[in-house]
């Protein structure tokens, strides 16, 4: 427990006047003690973050001696020991399996098997059979189920391969694709809010597997060539994917119907299409633009074949917990997350680069405001002011991985589901400038908007519209996970003003998920205090009002994935 003492030394001088609180919140009536007082007196009143508490969090977590947080790895394993002795010196209760401070995470790894001569995408019945080759044409998918797979059946394009009739939108229409494989569009069409969008193209293998397809290829457009290239799939290709594997020793599958999936270069996509008689460029084209995207089936065949080999692992989430002190409110409760992975150590031919993925920012920075929210609300109950609803504050283990320690608590909850009034999640704020807005992901759904609203305004932060919706981030972060399960949530990031933009775009090109991403950042622990703040305030409304949050009435994912109890009047 490297600095504990110093850190908790540090924390007892900056509450020491905690007496003298206490005093204070007396004077100003028993309402305070019940945590019924007006919403503004309550922000006005809310203590405040430490900037030297958050840079001392995040410097221990983003040391070189944690060798980058990698789920399954020591120094994700010491990270997550670090957390917890953290939270046991704030006087949480540990939330997780049989009393202790761990929920275990079962993981399978699974990594795709690069050789050549154990794979296959191939059309045939044609007249003339097509057979692409691997890493030029095709990369054939990872299967978390078998470590040899091979599926044969018909072939058919649905275009964007989507299903949203609020927007005029059904590429299934008039189609069957039951025990057949689906030729679909990468990337989602123009003109779809950004997290309908996000979510519709996140869940499109989903679809394709609740309608009976037993496949899926994924066919590149210009847009998504732009994000992600077909070179860049092909350099990871032999990285590992992570899924969790439930009580039965299945590993999860979101898509569990499709026995092989592959990805098309735009050669192999040329060469699949002109096979079917159609035009790959026109295709692209009309996917450019508002043109129509027909379906249609592919002569004769597919095959799609490949191997993957998998690896059990194991990580653990961090789960620690203050009893709300309202005896109608004290079951329900709120949930902070931060995930505490990074991506760990890279491969590099130079022994004496820098191969260290720190992940300072990400999310180092998320769970060191996670850890002071939980010291706010420790210090608002030593000073008489304890939360009406029970807190869960809970670091991630495999984020990096696709959300897969999140994914798992919101499977296997360790207090019941519906008991989970609402998620609030903290990942990869960029403190290195002064930020003036945030982008609020999530609120617009559901009665937490207004509540992030009045937070905001109390610290004279705006609150922005998603600036960069092609990135699809409402899916790629954790309180997505929440979300799925009906539980309304929101995720603030840092917005593009003051400076946000630069800063942004600078990150993603040079730091994000790189050795960069370190402590010699230009760090602005006033910002993340400022950041903490704002969230303890959004997470205190909610612990204390008289009503659990509720979807919007209509809203798509409540209707989607909230049960009837949380649909808005």
């Amino acid at each position: 427990m490297i600095n504990q003492l110093s850190r908790r030394a540090l924390w007892l001088a900056l509450t020491g006047a905690l007496g003298l609180a206490a005093g204070a919140c007396e004077a100003n009536g028993d309402s305070i003690a019940t945590g019924q007082q007006p919403q503004q007196a309550q922000a006005t009143a809310a203590p405040a973050a430490s900037p030297d508490i958050l840079e001392q969090h995040i410097s221990w977590l983003a040391d070189d001696a944690r060798q980058g947080r990698e789920a399954g790895t020591p120094g994700y394993d010491a990270a997550a020991d670090y957390v917890a002795e953290e939270m046991a010196a704030l006087g949480l209760m540990p939330g997780g399996d049989e009393g202790s401070w761990f929920q275990g995470v079962p993981l399978r790894g699974v990594t795709r098997v690069m050789d050549p001569a154990t794979m296959e995408m191939s059309l045939t019945g044609t007249g003339e059979s097509l057979t692409l080759s691997p890493m030029e044409d095709y990369l054939i998918g990872r299967s978390a189920q078998d470590e040899q797979f091979a599926q044969t059946a018909e072939a058919v394009f649905v275009g964007w391969g989507l299903q949203a009739p609020e927007f005029g939108i059904d590429s299934y229409d008039g189609v069957d694709v039951a025990g057949k494989i689906v030729v679909v569009l990468s990337g989602m069409p123009g003109g779809l809010p950004s997290e309908e969008a996000a979510h519709y193209g996140a869940s499109k293998d989903t679809l394709a597997s609740d309608l009976g397809a037993v496949g899926y290829v994924s066919v590149p457009t210009e847009a998504s060539e732009a994000r992600y290239s077909f070179d860049s799939l092909v350099a990871r290709a032999g990285s590992t994917s992570v899924t969790w594997v439930g009580p039965d020793g299945a590993a999860h599958d979101a898509a569990p119907g499709l026995v092989a999936a592959a990805s098309l270069s735009q050669a192999g996509a040329e060469k699949l299409f002109s096979a079917a008689g159609r035009s790959y460029g026109d295709i692209r084209t009309a996917a450019a633009g508002d043109g129509t995207i027909e379906s249609f089936a592919f002569p004769g065949t597919m095959t799609l074949r490949g191997a993957s080999e998998h690896e059990n692992l194991a990580s653990n989430n961090v789960v620690g917990m203050i009893e709300g002190s309202d005896p109608e409110l004290a079951d329900e409760y709120v949930v902070l997350t931060a995930h505490l992975d990074h991506i760990g150590v890279r491969n590099s031919i130079d022994p004496d680069a820098d191969n260290i993925n720190n992940g300072a920012l990400d999310n180092a920075t998320g769970v060191a405001i996670m850890l002071e929210e939980a010291r706010l609300f420790r210090e608002a109950m030593e000073a008489g002011n304890p939360p009406r609803r029970s807190m869960i504050f809970l670091a991630v283990t495999a984020e990096e991985k696709g959300l897969i320690g999140s994914e798992y608590y919101a499977y296997n909850p360790t207090v019941p589901i519906e008991d989970i009034v609402a998620n609030v999640n903290l990942d990869m704020p960029l403190i290195i400038y002064p930020f003036t807005d945030v982008i609020a992901f999530g609120a617009d759904h559901s009665s937490l908007g207004p509540t992030v609203a009045r937070a905001a305004e109390s610290l004279d932060v705006e609150l922005i519209p998603d600036p960069i919706p092609e990135m699809s981030i409402f899916t790629r972060s954790d309180h997505y996970r929440f979300v799925q399960q009906g539980v309304p949530s929101v995720f603030l990031f840092t917005g593009f003003g003051n400076g946000g933009e630069e800063a942004f775009r600078d990150f993603m090109a040079t730091n994000y998920h790189q050795p960069g991403d370190d402590m010699s950042q230009p760090f602005d622990f006033e910002a993340g205090a400022k950041f903490a703040t704002l969230n303890y305030r959004i997470a205190r409304e909610i612990a204390d009002a008289e009503e659990r949050p509720v979807w919007n009435a209509g809203n798509y994912f409540g209707s989607l994935y909230g049960p009837d109890r949380m649909a808005a009047e």
